[in-house]
């Protein structure tokens, strides 16, 4: 994934395209890279009425490497049998919840009331059979919000990716895998694709930052009572209450991973959201009729000193002087 952004800012979207979709086939989650790019290229074809070839690479890249790769394959699995069983495995493995899986799906699953600390039944065959039973129902009755926020989030993506670089639309691109997917923790290692954004998005690094330290504060869980300085001022009829004597941070995995899951999925709203904003001051700025391709000028705030010649010149017609300098006199 690292690769394939990598030789996206070098300008080799064949090459990017092939090393990404190496990465789907390994793990599948990779694919979600293409999602950005998608909507650009749609976005594009819309506006102008022709297709922008970088994403054009990019997608025949990926689409070439799967055509080499997959038959490849079959001298080391023997025959093609082996990718229904892998999408059969793949399908449990996606109705199996986990104790550490994280994303927004994680995030809809979960009720407090049926936490796994609550849930789990030593005395039974399966001690986990009624929590995962209790997932997979609040899943189905979740479905429509979880599938009204993954598409209110594919439009913030379409509106911060629009006249940005191709490389910039893959690696945010990323953050779409928290949305569309449910992972165990340990695939979040992705993050370091978005951290990319750093180089255009100052701010993504700060707010990463923060994730990193909310994640390992919330993995340490180091709070267990109400601090006894903060009972000393409350008032003595909410000093008695049950909420200040049973507070405690979350112990259990289901419930941390949870609460992860909440930072990041606000993480990367916000990183699409200061990049979509980031791009208005050039957008509202540029000459009606334009017709600049995506990626041709600087993003953020690197946009408004090219734009500010324009804005000269134009003031300077408006006047009525066509020349900086003084007119000679006629003799």
């Amino acid at each position: 994934m690292g690769v394939g952004v990598c030789l996206m800012k070098k300008e080799r979207p064949f090459w990017a395209g092939a090393a990404i979709a190496y990465a789907a086939l390994l793990r599948i989650f990779p694919g979600f890279l293409f999602a950005a790019p998608l909507i650009a290229l749609g976005y594009h074809y819309v506006k102008t009425r022709q297709w922008d070839r970088r994403y054009l690479r990019l997608i025949m890249g990926g689409a070439v490497a799967v055509a080499v790769l997959v038959p490849a394959s079959f001298a080391v699995t023997g025959s093609p049998r082996i990718y229904p069983e892998f999408l059969r495995n793949t399908a449990k493995h996606s109705e199996t919840p986990l104790t550490n899986h994280m994303g927004l799906r994680t995030v809809i699953d979960f009720r407090p009331a049926e936490a796994a600390n609550r849930m789990n039944t030593p005395a039974m065959v399966d001690p986990w059979l009624r929590w995962k039973e209790a997932r997979l129902r609040a899943f189905h009755e979740g479905l429509p919000l979880y599938l009204s926020l993954v598409a209110c989030y594919l439009v913030l993506i379409g509106l911060a990716i629009r006249k940005v670089d191709p490389w910039v639309t893959v690696a945010l691109s990323a953050t779409v895998i928290s949305f569309g997917s449910e992972l165990t923790c340990y695939y979040y290692a992705f993050l370091i694709i978005p951290a990319l954004l750093y180089a255009v998005v100052p701010r993504a690094g700060e707010w990463l930052l923060w994730l990193t330290a909310l994640t390992q504060f919330l993995g340490w869980a180091p709070i267990n009572h109400m601090p006894h300085w903060l009972q000393a001022i409350m008032p003595a009829s909410l000093r008695q209450s049950s909420f200040v004597t049973n507070f405690s941070m979350p112990n259990g995995l289901d419930e941390q991973y949870t609460w992860m899951s909440v930072g990041t999925l606000i993480v990367f709203v916000l990183i699409a959201r200061e990049l979509m904003l980031a791009r208005q001051p050039a957008l509202a700025s540029a000459p009606e009729g334009s017709d600049t391709k995506p990626g041709e000028e600087a993003t953020g705030p690197l946009a408004a000193p090219a734009l500010a010649p324009v804005a000269a010149r134009s003031s300077r017609q408006q006047r009525g002087d066509s020349h900086p300098r003084r007119k000679r006199k006629r003799r």
